[in-house]
């Protein structure tokens, strides 16, 4: 879903991202994560939607319990010390898939 990165998705530019959003508004979205790997970290980790506006204590929360658990039962597979810097609050761009589901929420 990545494909789109800012431009808001169009039937005519990418149609798998335009009918899956659309999905996601109809039916709601109880649980969304971003397992992210780049090919310039040698790392797997979570990217956070940490500029999104609606971001909170509660989201942080949720957010660094599923990945303090995740840590510890992936058998090392994914890790906390290495990832994007975090958007600074209400700088996240909402056309990257992790922050567009997030603003959902």
């Amino acid at each position: 879903m990545h494909a789109t990165y800012d431009q808001a998705p169009t039937l005519e530019r990418s149609p798998e991202v335009y009918h899956v959003l659309r999905e996601m508004d109809r039916t709601g979205v109880d649980f969304f994560v971003d397992v992210h790997g780049d090919e310039e970290l040698p790392f797997v980790f979570l990217a956070g939607s940490e500029g999104c506006p609606n971001w909170s204590e509660r989201l942080k929360g949720l957010h660094g319990a599923f990945l303090g658990r995740y840590c510890t039962s992936s058998g090392g597979d994914i890790q906390k010390e290495v990832s994007y810097e975090p958007d600074s609050p209400g700088e996240g761009k909402t056309c990257i898939c992790s922050n567009q589901i997030a603003v959902g929420i």
